[in-house]
């Protein structure tokens, strides 16, 4: 109890910033008449998200599982490689091109390829989380 308690201190500053983002902008949205369907307020979307729990949860394990094998396979990738670029030099010469080349592409660009490429699927999520995870 004494660690919750102290995490509390330590970040009433951070939940009050929080708390008072949320109150403005319920309302900001009020006040200024904004469409729901454009700016819907934090009360309508946390009922929202109440209401469509389940379905949000199903799709929130696919993407951590999506997340997890992608960061695993960076893993089985990435260190096996580092090893060999550091004893090897002509590995290094050899990769270390490729290496510079896929980290200086910027990934966001890199995205829409792999949906054209490989569809909608599982594949190119996990070619995106592992490039994020690689570098």
């Amino acid at each position: 109890m004494a660690t919750a308690l102290t995490w509390l201190k330590r970040s009433r500053h951070a939940i009050f910033a929080f708390g008072g983002l949320l109150v403005a902008w319920e309302a900001a949205v009020w006040l200024a008449k904004v469409p729901v369907y454009l700016l819907p307020p934090p009360t309508m979307v946390i009922a929202d998200l109440a209401d469509r729990w389940p379905r949000v949860l199903d799709h929130a394990l696919v993407t951590g599982n999506e997340i997890l094998a992608g960061f695993l396979l960076a893993i089985v990738v990435s260190i096996p490689l580092a090893l060999a670029i550091s004893y090897s030099r002509f590995i290094e010469r050899t990769a270390y091109p490729v290496i510079v080349l896929l980290q200086i592409i910027p990934k966001i660009a890199i995205a829409p390829l792999f949906i054209i490429w490989f569809g909608f699927g599982f594949t190119p999520k996990l070619l995106l989380v592992f490039l994020l995870s690689f570098f």
